[in-house]
């Protein structure tokens, strides 16, 4: 009788994908919010765009979408989600949530992976995880992360 193990595969993705996660597909400043026919709405962005978001999208984070506010979508694979932020400090978008360090992004607790930046700083953190108690993200309005400590 012969038995053996699957042969593991020798090449690892650089960034795995979190089961759930729901990765930034879109971002941006809102410039104005509109309803649209069948249901969700249509937000202008400063950039000159402007996204959809459906029925039935998951509010992650945050809770009415306005003018000024940095929207950002993600979609899991099984539907689109979003998050918005009102704080701007130090022309930062502030996001105070738990999270862990996930390669090349951020994971937030409440589900949404943003992409780190080039330059991301972890502040005081050296293991990976970031409390929400002790600082907060900078966000910038392409949904980067530039650092913990805002």
């Amino acid at each position: 009788m012969l038995a053996g193990c699957p042969a593991e595969d020798p090449t690892p993705t650089e960034d795995p994908t979190p089961t759930g996660a729901y990765h930034l597909t879109d971002s941006g400043v809102v410039t104005s919010v509109d309803e649209i026919d069948g249901g969700g709405v249509r937000v202008a962005l400063a950039a000159g765009e402007s996204v959809d978001v459906p029925p039935g999208a998951v509010d992650l984070y945050g809770e009415i979408i306005l003018a000024g506010e940095l929207i950002m979508l993600g979609n899991n694979g099984a539907g689109v989600g979003y998050a918005t932020l009102g704080i701007v400090l130090d022309g930062c978008y502030i996001l105070e949530e738990p999270a862990v360090d996930d390669g090349t992004h951020i994971l937030f607790d409440f589900g949404l992976r943003l992409p780190k930046s080039p330059r991301f700083d972890p502040g005081p953190i050296d293991d990976g995880r970031f409390p929400s108690f002790r600082e907060g993200f900078c966000i910038n309005a392409t949904g980067e992360v530039l650092r913990y400590g805002a």
